[in-house]
């Protein structure tokens, strides 16, 4: 007697158990070209058929009858084309059988493998976007405001700044506002009027001509670090 197996079982059977209670079907299968081929007859047919290879160990009798039996199959089981989608694959009586339980374990030891990799190359993109978000977000100076709160100004609002009011020294233009918020307690901004604030001196300052021309690498990376150690 002729048999037929399911190529890569693997794919669908449970490692621990050559005849597990149940089998995985993966989502992936509806955008499989010669799964959309078929009938739709056909493709129930080969679910069932799927846990009908589990549970002999991947070696079906080639019976339509005897399937179509063993699946509740009201219709016809039509072999042929699920040969030729590649789907089930004949096996004659002598003939060697796959060994699923060791392509299993092969690959679940390759799928593992990968998994450790990916973790690892996820784990390092993680501490790089965490080293770049923490650049991004050093606190250069902090306003006070009304509630007595502070309120910070990052590295990049220094940069944003700097290219809007080229003329302008932001970081000690920032120093002042700072000065004159402290001295000034009873007219702090909230923390929503603390930005309009901020643009609005520092416009003022652009169209007075500037407080001295920028020098280079002062408004940004290491010349911020210079400045602030002044």
């Amino acid at each position: 007697m002729d048999y037929l197996c399911v190529p890569n079982l693997e794919d669908f059977q449970h490692y621990k158990n050559r005849t597990p209670p149940w089998i995985k079907l993966h989502n992936s299968i509806l955008e499989d070209y010669e799964y959309t081929c078929l009938p739709d007859a056909s493709k129930f047919h080969l679910v069932a058929i799927w846990l009908l290879a589990s549970r002999t160990n991947n070696k079906i009798p080639a019976d339509p009858r005897w399937i179509a039996n063993k699946i509740s199959a009201t219709g016809k089981v039509d072999i042929k084309i699920l040969i030729k989608h590649g789907f089930l694959k004949k096996v004659e009586e002598n003939q060697q059988l796959p060994d699923t339980e060791q392509d299993a374990s092969n690959a679940l030891a390759a799928r593992k493998q990968n998994a450790i990799e990916r973790r690892g190359e996820e784990s390092r993109v993680e501490r790089e976007e965490s080293r770049g978000t923490e650049q991004q977000v050093a606190t250069v100076l902090a306003l006070p405001l009304n509630d007595k709160s502070q309120y910070p100004i990052q590295q990049k609002d220094l940069e944003n700044w700097s290219q809007l009011y080229p003329a302008v020294d932001v970081l000690q233009e920032l120093r002042k506002m700072c000065g004159w918020l402290d001295s000034n307690p009873r007219r702090r901004k909230t923390k929503r009027g603390i930005g309009n604030f901020i643009t609005t001196w520092l416009a003022k300052e652009q169209d007075r001509g500037g407080t001295r021309a920028p020098t280079l690498g002062t408004n940004t990376g290491l010349g911020v670090l210079k400045e602030m150690a002044r």
